[in-house]
């Protein structure tokens, strides 16, 4: 229990010295995000395959997984472990394939994890950001949000010099590191809302929640 805490009392330090370690918006970093923001809003839609991490070294926690989301403007299509999620740009419908049960409830960007659809915006409000390294290959850039409460304390993202996402990782205060590696990315400009419907899917249920 002692070193539970220890880790955790360390990794909220660690975060504290993050905030503190900068304390403006670097104009440089503000460029590139916007320029890959603004090449994916430009895009109808398009779909991504990725490899979700979990570590935390000090708990013996080292988990992979694959995943594949779908995104069309505010709406996205995410398949992870058994589990179907689809997000309409108001509500969460979950799919769970092993028990065919479908909860529904709504959408709070503050304890939603951060995913690939919603970490090309997360720069434009309540962060601090800087450029961490250059390479040959892109930019390693640093988000630390103004928020103290949140469960995170920083989030570093590869971005690579066709202003694409290559990965990300937040560094939680519990000592956990979640991170998104994406593997394949591929434009879908035919893509129909209808993809994003939970109700067009034709999904066998035979329970459901309601957490509205």
């Amino acid at each position: 229990m002692k070193k539970i805490l220890f880790v955790v009392s360390l990794a909220m330090i660690l975060g504290l010295i993050s905030q503190s370690s900068f304390a403006q918006k670097d104009p440089q970093a503000k460029e590139i995000l916007d320029r890959v923001s603004n090449k994916y809003s430009k895009m109808n839609a398009f779909k991504a395959d990725f490899v979700y991490k979990l570590e935390n070294s000090e708990a013996g926690i080292d988990e992979e997984m694959q995943g594949l989301i779908h995104i069309k403007d505010d709406q996205f299509k995410l398949e992870l472990l058994n589990k179907i999620i689809f997000f309409d740009g108001d509500l969460i419908r979950e799919y769970d394939n092993d028990f065919q049960e479908y909860t529904i409830k709504e959408y709070d960007s503050e304890t939603e994890e951060v995913n690939l659809s919603s970490v090309l915006n997360l720069y434009k409000e309540g962060f601090k950001y800087r450029i961490r390294e250059q390479t040959a290959e892109g930019y390693f850039i640093e988000l630390v949000p103004e928020d103290g409460d949140k469960s995170f304390f920083k989030i570093i993202m590869e971005v690579n010099n066709k202003f694409e996402v290559n990965s990300f990782t937040y560094f939680e205060k519990n000592g956990n590191l979640v991170s998104t590696l994406v593997k394949n990315f591929e434009e879908q400009p035919n893509l129909q809302l209808s993809f994003f419907d939970f109700f067009q899917a034709n999904l066998e249920v035979i329970d459901s929640v309601d957490m509205r």
